[in-house]
């Protein structure tokens, strides 16, 4: 007895995707099966990656909006993580988010700090976006610029957040920026000593963006 190949196969379970769906494949070809099935786990996809980016969306209002802790930690599991890569600083678990949100981040958040969009990429159960984030210097930021004393330099920073989801609840969250241009930018790296951009490389993110047809609203 032969055993099917894959390619032999994928009819099969198209047919079977079908049927659990509620949708009669009997007088499908292979070809028309196959071509419905993408079209069900496409708008399946679609529908679950809206989801993910409404609850994302959610999270970042109440985060640099609201200023709500409790809101906040509402869109996330019940012990998640936020990990800020360059400076080894977030929080663990329940406890460990909700301590690091209310005492080192929400209120440490510069008064004109704003998130300017510039892409996102959808999952089965994780988003990524690639953003601006613009701010003047005005107090200790102690999840970027852990003790630091406020510069008033203007800050202009291409970040990326790696967003995890369980269920439809945040599970945990990776942000990236480059710290060398951070440093840059508030003067305690001297210009031309070191092959590290400024405010420059977030101004080409944009222009690129802009001229590629590609600006992004979530």
């Amino acid at each position: 007895m032969s055993t099917p190949t894959a390619d032999s196969d994928h009819p099969r379970r198209a047919r079977g995707l079908l049927q659990r769906c509620g949708v009669s494949s009997a007088g499908l070809s292979d070809a028309d099966a196959l071509a419905r099935a993408a079209q069900i786990v496409d708008a399946v996809a679609a529908s679950r990656g809206a989801d993910l980016a409404a609850r994302w969306e959610e999270h970042v209002n109440a985060e640099f909006k609201l200023h709500d802790v409790k809101a906040t930690m509402a869109t996330m599991v019940e012990e998640p993580y936020v990990h800020n890569v360059p400076t080894v600083v977030g929080g663990r678990g329940g406890a460990g988010v909700r301590r690091f949100y209310s005492e080192h981040m929400i209120p440490r958040l510069p008064a004109d700090m704003e998130v300017v969009p510039i892409s996102r990429t959808l999952g089965a159960d994780r988003l990524v976006d690639e953003l601006i984030v613009r701010f003047t210097h005005d107090r200790e930021i102690d999840f970027m610029l852990p003790g630091v004393a406020p510069t008033g330099k203007r800050v202009e920073l291409p970040h990326v957040a790696v967003v995890g989801f369980s269920g439809d609840k945040i599970s945990y969250e990776h942000i990236w920026w480059d710290q060398a241009s951070l440093l840059l930018q508030v003067g305690l790296l001297t210009p031309g000593h070191f092959p590290v951009a400024g405010p420059e490389a977030a101004h080409a993110l944009i222009a690129l963006t802009q001229s590629r047809g590609q600006a992004f609203t979530p």
